[in-house]
């Protein structure tokens, strides 16, 4: 993943290995596998409509409004996403689950 740049570290010298990943994150790194695969039509703008959407990371917003335009990702019962908090173990299950789903939709 690191070699086709789906990841990064957290700086140059630092992977972040045991560390926490932001819900934005998740999503960017997700949106990365996608577009590595060539399941992502770019000609599309996809806006995101959280309801804390000015939260969202500029690096992010793309990722996390493809993810939500397309059912990969969805926020909580209040309309937010959260983008800065971190994502749990069964958040993490049904990002992959949606993914997978994704794929062979597309494929």
């Amino acid at each position: 993943a690191y070699s086709k740049q789906i990841v990064n570290g957290v700086s140059d010298e630092k992977f972040g290995i045991g560390d926490s990943i932001k819900r934005e994150d998740a999503a960017v790194i997700a949106y990365r596998a996608l577009d590595s695969l060539a399941l992502l039509n770019q000609e599309v703008d996809y806006e995101c409509e959280f309801s804390d959407k000015d939260g969202i990371s500029e690096y992010a917003y793309t990722a996390i409004a493809f993810m939500e335009n397309n059912e990969i990702i969805n926020g909580y019962e209040d309309g937010s996403f959260n983008a800065q908090g971190t994502i749990t173990r069964a958040e993490a299950a049904v990002l992959i689950k949606r993914i997978i789903d994704f794929s062979n939709r597309v494929l």
